[in-house]
Protein backbone atom coordinates (compact mmCIF):
# COMPACT_ATOMS: atom_id res chain seq x y z
CA UNK A 1 0.00 0.00 0.00
CA UNK A 2 1.51 3.37 -0.92
CA UNK A 3 2.71 5.62 1.32
CA UNK A 4 -0.01 9.16 2.31
CA UNK A 5 1.50 12.25 1.37
CA UNK A 6 1.66 14.58 4.13
CA UNK A 7 -1.41 16.64 2.53
CA UNK A 8 -3.26 13.45 2.36
CA UNK A 9 -2.69 12.05 6.04
CA UNK A 10 -3.78 15.46 7.43
CA UNK A 11 -7.10 15.23 5.23
CA UNK A 12 -7.42 12.17 6.68
CA UNK A 13 -6.75 13.26 10.02
CA UNK A 14 -9.37 16.21 9.60
CA UNK A 15 -11.87 13.64 8.10
CA UNK A 16 -11.12 11.08 11.32
CA UNK A 17 -11.90 13.82 13.95
CA UNK A 18 -15.21 15.75 12.13
CA UNK A 19 -16.28 11.53 12.19
CA UNK A 20 -15.58 11.44 16.06
CA UNK A 21 -17.10 14.98 16.47
CA UNK A 22 -20.10 13.96 15.00
CA UNK A 23 -20.43 10.45 17.53
CA UNK A 24 -19.11 12.05 20.76
CA UNK A 25 -21.32 14.94 20.30
CA UNK A 26 -24.68 13.35 18.94
CA UNK A 27 -23.69 11.22 22.64
CA UNK A 28 -22.22 13.02 25.04
CA UNK A 29 -23.85 16.88 24.21
CA UNK A 30 -21.84 19.87 22.94
CA UNK A 31 -21.11 20.89 26.77
CA UNK A 32 -20.77 17.17 27.24
CA UNK A 33 -18.11 16.42 24.84
CA UNK A 34 -14.69 17.40 25.74
CA UNK A 35 -11.73 18.35 23.35
CA UNK A 36 -9.93 14.96 24.61
CA UNK A 37 -12.74 13.18 24.14
CA UNK A 38 -13.28 13.59 20.00
CA UNK A 39 -9.45 13.03 20.00
CA UNK A 40 -9.58 9.70 22.02
CA UNK A 41 -12.33 8.64 19.39
CA UNK A 42 -10.55 9.68 16.65
CA UNK A 43 -7.47 7.95 17.23
CA UNK A 44 -5.04 10.53 17.70
CA UNK A 45 -3.88 12.81 20.69
CA UNK A 46 -5.18 16.38 21.97
CA UNK A 47 -1.88 18.02 19.44
CA UNK A 48 -3.47 16.42 16.84
CA UNK A 49 -6.97 18.22 17.04
CA UNK A 50 -4.81 21.56 17.52
CA UNK A 51 -3.14 20.89 14.59
CA UNK A 52 -6.07 20.69 12.66
CA UNK A 53 -9.21 23.19 14.71
CA UNK A 54 -8.65 25.67 16.89
CA UNK A 55 -11.24 24.87 19.12
CA UNK A 56 -14.25 22.90 19.84
CA UNK A 57 -16.57 25.05 18.38
CA UNK A 58 -14.49 25.70 14.87
CA UNK A 59 -14.72 22.16 14.86
CA UNK A 60 -18.50 21.67 14.89
CA UNK A 61 -18.54 24.77 12.64
CA UNK A 62 -16.91 22.85 10.28
CA UNK A 63 -19.28 19.33 10.88
CA UNK A 64 -22.30 21.75 10.43
CA UNK A 65 -20.79 23.19 6.96
CA UNK A 66 -20.15 19.81 5.34
CA UNK A 67 -23.65 18.00 6.64
CA UNK A 68 -25.23 21.04 5.72
CA UNK A 69 -23.77 21.22 2.50
CA UNK A 70 -24.24 17.27 1.76
CA UNK A 71 -27.77 17.98 3.04
CA UNK A 72 -28.51 20.50 0.07
CA UNK A 73 -26.90 18.69 -2.58
CA UNK A 74 -29.40 15.74 -1.99
CA UNK A 75 -32.12 18.64 -2.38
CA UNK A 76 -31.05 19.72 -5.27
CA UNK A 77 -30.59 16.40 -6.98
CA UNK A 78 -33.97 15.69 -5.82
CA UNK A 79 -34.95 19.22 -6.96
CA UNK A 80 -33.35 19.13 -10.69
CA UNK A 81 -35.89 18.33 -13.60
CA UNK A 82 -38.28 17.15 -11.35
CA UNK A 83 -41.39 17.05 -12.32
CA UNK A 84 -44.68 17.67 -10.48
CA UNK A 85 -45.79 13.89 -10.61
CA UNK A 86 -42.30 13.14 -9.34
CA UNK A 87 -42.41 15.30 -6.16
CA UNK A 88 -44.47 13.12 -3.89
CA UNK A 89 -41.80 10.28 -4.50
CA UNK A 90 -38.75 12.62 -4.46
CA UNK A 91 -39.96 13.59 -1.06
CA UNK A 92 -40.45 10.23 0.31
CA UNK A 93 -37.30 9.47 -0.42
CA UNK A 94 -35.46 12.77 0.83
CA UNK A 95 -37.61 11.77 4.15
CA UNK A 96 -35.85 8.14 4.01
CA UNK A 97 -32.66 9.38 4.14
CA UNK A 98 -33.34 11.54 6.81
CA UNK A 99 -35.23 8.91 9.38
CA UNK A 100 -32.26 6.51 8.31
CA UNK A 101 -29.99 8.97 10.47
CA UNK A 102 -30.94 9.76 13.67
CA UNK A 103 -27.13 10.67 15.01
CA UNK A 104 -27.52 13.76 12.38
CA UNK A 105 -30.69 14.49 13.48
CA UNK A 106 -29.73 14.72 17.54
CA UNK A 107 -26.37 16.38 16.25
CA UNK A 108 -28.30 19.44 14.43
CA UNK A 109 -30.04 19.70 18.17
CA UNK A 110 -27.24 19.61 20.33
CA UNK A 111 -25.73 22.24 17.31
CA UNK A 112 -29.18 24.79 17.71
CA UNK A 113 -29.00 24.23 21.70
CA UNK A 114 -24.81 25.46 21.21
CA UNK A 115 -26.23 28.27 18.63
CA UNK A 116 -28.67 29.46 21.57
CA UNK A 117 -25.64 30.21 23.50
CA UNK A 118 -23.46 31.55 21.24
CA UNK A 119 -24.38 34.80 18.82
CA UNK A 120 -21.51 34.19 16.58
CA UNK A 121 -22.11 30.16 16.15
CA UNK A 122 -26.04 31.51 15.73
CA UNK A 123 -24.93 33.46 12.89
CA UNK A 124 -23.43 30.64 10.98
CA UNK A 125 -25.86 28.11 11.61
CA UNK A 126 -29.11 30.53 10.30
CA UNK A 127 -26.55 30.83 7.89
CA UNK A 128 -26.07 27.58 6.39
CA UNK A 129 -29.97 26.52 7.33
CA UNK A 130 -31.58 29.01 5.42
CA UNK A 131 -30.48 27.31 2.18
CA UNK A 132 -31.61 24.16 3.43
CA UNK A 133 -34.94 25.82 4.25
CA UNK A 134 -35.49 27.25 0.86
CA UNK A 135 -34.49 24.06 -0.84
CA UNK A 136 -36.97 22.11 1.16
CA UNK A 137 -39.84 24.66 0.54
CA UNK A 138 -39.58 24.53 -3.24
CA UNK A 139 -39.75 20.85 -2.82
CA UNK A 140 -42.92 21.27 -0.59
CA UNK A 141 -44.73 23.54 -2.94
CA UNK A 142 -44.19 20.91 -5.15
CA UNK A 143 -46.75 18.80 -3.76
CA UNK A 144 -49.21 21.87 -3.29
CA UNK A 145 -48.85 23.17 -7.19
CA UNK A 146 -49.61 18.99 -8.21
CA UNK A 147 -52.89 18.64 -6.25
CA UNK A 148 -53.93 22.43 -7.38
CA UNK A 149 -53.75 23.74 -4.03
CA UNK A 150 -52.12 26.98 -2.40
CA UNK A 151 -49.59 26.31 0.40
CA UNK A 152 -51.37 27.46 3.52
CA UNK A 153 -47.98 29.26 4.83
CA UNK A 154 -45.06 30.99 3.35
CA UNK A 155 -42.77 27.86 2.28
CA UNK A 156 -39.85 29.14 4.12
CA UNK A 157 -42.02 28.88 7.35
CA UNK A 158 -43.35 25.25 6.44
CA UNK A 159 -40.07 24.26 5.60
CA UNK A 160 -39.32 24.83 9.11
CA UNK A 161 -41.87 23.41 10.63
CA UNK A 162 -41.58 19.86 9.08
CA UNK A 163 -37.26 20.31 10.19
CA UNK A 164 -38.46 20.70 13.68
CA UNK A 165 -41.26 18.14 13.74
CA UNK A 166 -38.85 15.85 11.84
CA UNK A 167 -36.02 16.11 14.18
CA UNK A 168 -38.54 16.02 17.72
CA UNK A 169 -40.10 12.49 16.38
CA UNK A 170 -36.31 11.66 16.03
CA UNK A 171 -35.04 12.64 19.31
CA UNK A 172 -38.00 11.16 20.87
CA UNK A 173 -37.08 8.16 19.58
CA UNK A 174 -41.05 7.66 17.51
CA UNK A 175 -41.53 4.88 15.52
CA UNK A 176 -41.38 5.53 11.68
CA UNK A 177 -40.86 9.52 11.95
CA UNK A 178 -41.40 9.54 8.25
CA UNK A 179 -44.57 7.82 8.18
CA UNK A 180 -45.77 10.80 10.66
CA UNK A 181 -44.34 13.56 8.59
CA UNK A 182 -45.84 12.13 5.32
CA UNK A 183 -49.59 11.92 7.62
CA UNK A 184 -49.03 15.95 8.58
CA UNK A 185 -48.09 16.59 5.03
CA UNK A 186 -50.91 15.07 3.00
CA UNK A 187 -53.32 16.60 5.88
CA UNK A 188 -52.34 20.16 4.89
CA UNK A 189 -52.32 19.12 1.15
CA UNK A 190 -55.97 17.99 1.36
CA UNK A 191 -57.37 20.43 3.62
CA UNK A 192 -55.55 23.53 1.62
CA UNK A 193 -57.48 26.20 -0.59
CA UNK A 194 -57.51 25.17 -4.34
CA UNK A 195 -55.46 27.41 -6.72
CA UNK A 196 -58.27 29.85 -8.00
CA UNK A 197 -58.03 30.01 -12.16
CA UNK A 198 -56.12 33.04 -12.16
CA UNK A 199 -53.60 32.78 -8.92
CA UNK A 200 -50.63 31.05 -9.59
CA UNK A 201 -49.21 28.68 -6.23
CA UNK A 202 -47.04 30.35 -4.18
Amino acid sequence: MARLSRLESRERTRALILDAARAVVSEMGYDGASISDIALRAGFSKGAFFSNFDSKEALLIEVLRIDKEQELTMLKMVLEGLSDAEAVLALDQYIDGLSGNRACAVLDVEMQLHAARSPEFANIYEQLADTTRKSLGQLINLLFARAGKVAPLPLDELAELFLSLFQGLIVRRVDNPGHCIRLVLNSLVDTAAKVKPDEPSK
